[in-house]
């Protein structure tokens, strides 16, 4: 009798572990898109939000893959061109001034820090006669921002120094600014790395071909900077 006991068992084991059945269909409910998804291939997707930015509104949000939105901003001031989610929930960007008196396409004026709920905890201003925040700004690891300014050069200084141009030009700096103090802290300027080919008796004469790191402003007067921070931007050169 026990030895016909644990033949049954055996062959109720045996037929319970069939290899060949088929899983179990799992029915998915179906996913629901809003009108502005035109491709979604969830295979080929992660699971995260994006940052929406709508260029010169005083809104942005986050949106998941479905196009749904997840949470708002409302802003005073109008967006310039860059904004983005920091690791702790606030964005950083840069936003219009309202009565420029420069305003080139991708002016901004200031910077700010903007937490989730809507405060302003940070925010640092360039725009005067004479100079702009413009396009960009980051956040460096060790917490101090960098903006890119157009700054007025007048046409006499630009001329004197071998500028061949009837107008006042714009050239490009890079400030960085400690947000605990809000003062300048570091500065790159353009105008300090110019050359010029025209003007023997003028400063700034030299070959071009042979200063690759110096800038033909005669040449170049529309020159533009995006920022782009490295894993080494604590030490950046003077």
């Amino acid at each position: 009798m026990k030895f016909k006991f644990l033949s049954v068992i055996l062959i109720l084991v045996l037929y319970g572990c069939d290899v060949d059945d088929p899983a179990p269909i799992i029915n998915q409910p179906p996913v629901s898109l809003t009108e502005n998804i035109e491709v979604y291939n969830p295979d080929l997707i992660s699971n995260d939000y994006i940052l929406a930015v709508e260029n010169s509104s005083t809104t942005s949000y986050l949106l998941n893959k479905e196009g749904d939105k997840i949470f708002t901003w409302n802003f005073t001031n109008t967006t310039g061109n860059d904004l983005e989610l920091l690791n702790d929930g606030s964005i950083i960007g840069l936003f219009k001034d309202e009565n420029p008196s420069i305003d080139f396409g991708g002016f901004g004026g200031t910077a700010k820090i903007i937490n989730n709920s809507g405060i302003t905890i940070w925010e640092y201003t360039v725009s005067d006669n004479n100079s702009i925040a413009h396009h960009d700004v980051e956040i460096l690891p060790n917490g101090n921002v960098l903006m890119i300014v157009w700054e007025r050069i007048q046409n006499q200084i630009a001329v004197e120094n071998g500028v061949d141009f009837e107008n006042d030009i714009f050239i490009e700096k890079i400030i960085e600014i400690n947000r605990s103090s809000n003062t300048v802290v570091w500065e790159w300027n353009s105008w300090n790395h110019i050359i010029q080919d025209k003007f023997e008796s003028l400063p700034n004469y030299g070959d071009i071909n042979e200063n690759p790191n110096k800038m033909h402003f005669s040449y170049v007067l529309g020159l533009s900077l995006t920022l782009e921070v490295s894993p080494a931007a604590n030490d950046l050169p003077p």
